[in-house]
């Protein structure tokens, strides 16, 4: 078994550790796509059927509510989000991600080429 929801809310998570927090939704990524990878590679096609229909590896919620994540960790996370196509749902709600961070042009680029 493999861990689907992971809870990190009223943790006092600040933007600096944004760099983690990438890392765990990365290696989520990387571990699929080699067990997806030696699956095909043994011709277990049920598997991979079975992983079309919800039934893949791996991290699809992580809730981030309440912490302390701004534009460092928004520009981390995107950056992982780009390559895992599992992760359903990211909760940042109460985060220090206002109305400003999100309409800076200099650092916000990447959230808006995302």
């Amino acid at each position: 078994m493999s861990v689907k929801i992971m809870d990190l809310s009223y943790n006092n998570i600040k933007d600096a550790h944004a760099d983690l927090i990438g890392r765990i939704i990365s290696k989520q990524t990387q571990i699929r796509d080699e067990i997806k990878f030696k699956k095909e590679l043994r011709h277990l096609k049920s598997s991979v059927k079975k992983e079309k229909q919800g039934g893949a590896m791996g991290l699809s919620e992580l809730i981030l509510t309440n912490n302390k994540l701004g534009i460092n960790f928004m520009a981390t996370c995107l950056d992982a989000l780009k390559y895992d196509t599992h992760l359903r749902v990211l909760d940042l709600r109460k985060n220090k991600l206002t109305n400003s961070v999100l309409n800076n042009p200099k650092e916000f680029d990447l959230i808006r080429d995302f």
